[in-house]
């Protein structure tokens, strides 16, 4: 029987620490909380904050990078049971933070260590039925700062997302574009397939690096915040992207227009919901939008195998959902003749007609609605969610 799981896990295989041990210079770590007497304070999930640390074994330092800007460094000294380390010459730079919340977590962290100089800082590494890696530091003030092998809040719940996460079963190696809006265009999969074929794709990482793919290339790191709407951000560090000119005018229009998205995104440090659809016997879908417009990617992770869209059933898809003003459809170039807005106690409030790839709900009150969709002969019924 086909199950469609939106927004939720397929079931996941975990490593216990008995298949895997993580040492401390493995990994790049970021710092996710800080704890004194039993309080927590977490790091804000901002676009320009994220604190990483890198520990050289070879060199015996400790480097950090910020990105709100700034950066500290520590000579460490590890003990031979790799246990603890007494750290000494800390050096830092000032950081740029515009947000006082991002300001105080970082003043927390480089204090921990600046204040920790010439003491022992214990330090443990849990890697047991969990993921991912969790690396805590205890410091004798009794303070503790909590770090992950990975910037997300939870890469558990994005698992399906990454190509390089050898703890879940990868999903895909890389997730194909298959239509974009922006500023009010909307451009189908037969405008992409005759742009780029199926090179215009993506890929994510546990770790943070993404990649997108057209006729150049360009990379970032995000961080993905499933807990808070299932948002992400495109960190403001290591945004870097080609300018080379496609073949034909075209393709370099609408690699600009892709690339121009998520380059915008980055520098204006907004955060985009990341929404997806899973399922078992088709491919698996996601949209990235902008919240403050009506622009957005979406993928598959089926490439398009021709210029008449995809190669599975031509099935309509809806997000976000939970939604607030503005449902986009994504119909795989069918055209949907009319849709009603029905309430669950099965009235029907609205009506559209010719609806292209959008509708307004922000006049809905919040609760539970089905769309029913009518498209080539079609009837599909969709449950959305009205925040």
């Amino acid at each position: 029987m086909k199950k469609t799981l939106l927004f939720c896990l397929i079931a996941i295989s975990y490593f216990s620490s008995s298949s895997q041990t993580i040492e401390i210079d493995d990994y790049t770590w970021y710092v996710h909380s800080y704890e004194l007497n039993g309080n927590t304070t977490d790091k804000p999930f901002s676009p320009e904050m994220t604190i990483q640390l890198d520990f050289d074994l070879s060199n015996n330092i400790l480097m950090s990078d910020l990105c709100c800007g700034g950066n500290f460094q520590l000579d460490i000294n590890v003990d031979a049971n790799n246990s603890n380390f007494q750290g000494s010459n800390f050096t830092n730079t000032a950081t740029n933070c515009t947000e006082t919340g991002n300001t105080s977590f970082v003043d927390l962290v480089q204090d921990f260590f600046e204040n920790s100089e010439n003491e022992t800082i214990n330090y443990n590494i849990n890697t047991q039925n969990i993921f991912p890696g969790i690396l805590e530091l205890n410091n004798t003030s009794g303070e503790t700062i909590i770090l992950h092998n990975s910037p997300h809040e939870n890469s558990g719940s994005f698992g399906e997302l990454f190509n390089d996460n050898g703890y879940w079963g990868k999903m895909t190696d890389f997730w194909y574009l298959a239509s974009m809006n922006i500023d009010n265009n909307y451009y189908s999969p037969t405008d992409i397939s005759n742009a780029f074929g199926n090179n215009a794709k993506a890929s994510f990482s546990y770790r943070g690096e993404l990649s997108f793919f057209a006729c150049n290339t360009l990379t970032a790191d995000f961080t993905s915040l499933q807990n808070i709407n299932n948002n992400f951000f495109i960190n403001c560090n290591n945004l870097a992207y080609g300018t080379d000119q496609c073949s034909t005018a075209n393709a370099t229009t609408l690699e600009n227009l892709y690339f121009g998205f998520l380059i915008e995104q980055a520098q204006n440090k907004k955060i985009m919901s990341l929404q997806y659809t899973l399922d078992v016997e088709n491919p698996q879908t996601f949209g990235i939008y902008d919240t403050s417009s009506e622009n957005y990617l979406f993928f598959s992770s089926d490439p398009l195998l021709s210029t008449d869209g995809f190669s599975y059933k031509r099935d309509i898809n809806i997000y976000p959902n939970p939604a607030k003003e503005t449902v986009f459809i994504e119909n795989n170039h069918q055209q949907i003749n009319q849709l009603q807005v029905i309430d669950i106690s099965g009235k029907q409030l609205k009506t559209f007609k010719s609806v292209k790839n959008q509708v307004d709900v922000s006049e809905l009150p919040s609760g539970v609605y089905f769309f029913k969709i009518y498209s080539e002969g079609n009837i599909t019924i969709k449950k959305v969610i009205k925040e």
